[in-house]
């Protein structure tokens, strides 16, 4: 951890921070017993998703490809989560509306994998703060806690990807998107 830099060291104290508030404080004891639950599917994955870039970033040897795929996978996959729960809690409307939101990040993925590190990043902090904020009120479908706690994990995993955006593009990883 002492070749890393500073912002990267920040970031990764901000991240799990904002998974042990998340887990620790917002989510109530009761939906621990309830690990199949999408809200709990997801914060485990964001913990396990932290966890294995902090793991990779220890490694001598940087796998920067496999580190983006893993951006790229967590971004894809968040509207998926609100989608699951629209679709276990029986309504079509909800289910329709989260669909939405399917390919808005699916895309945002694909692009930010094959072209732009910076899109990844901004990507995951606009799920955070666009779409998120959005449910933090509670909706029937998906506990009030977990909107909070994943637009916590996306704003502080979005600057973990942004630190990495500089990496990425003197490995030659990046296209013109990414350079300032």
């Amino acid at each position: 951890m002492l070749r890393m830099k500073t912002n990267e060291r920040i970031a990764f104290a901000l991240a799990f921070a904002a998974l042990a508030y998340s887990l620790g404080v917002l989510a109530p004891i009761a939906e621990f017993r309830s690990i199949a639950w999408p809200e709990m599917l997801a914060s485990v994955a964001g913990a396990g998703v932290v966890t294995l870039l902090l793991l990779l970033r220890l490694l001598p040897q940087r796998y920067l490809r496999l580190e983006r795929a893993i951006y790229a996978l967590f971004l894809a996959g968040m509207p998926f989560i609100y989608a699951g729960a629209a679709y276990l809690s029986g309504s079509g409307a909800d289910l329709a509306l989260e669909c939405i939101g399917i390919p808005i990040y699916v895309g945002l993925a694909l692009y930010g994998y094959y072209r732009s590190c910076l899109t990844l990043a901004l990507g995951i902090v606009a799920h955070g703060v666009g779409w998120d904020a959005w449910h933090h009120a509670g909706t029937s479908y998906i506990a009030g806690w977990y909107a909070w706690a994943c637009l916590l994990a996306d704003v502080s995993l979005g600057f973990l990807v942004y630190t990495q955006v500089g990496v990425q593009q003197m490995s030659g990883n990046m296209s013109q998107a990414d350079r300032p």
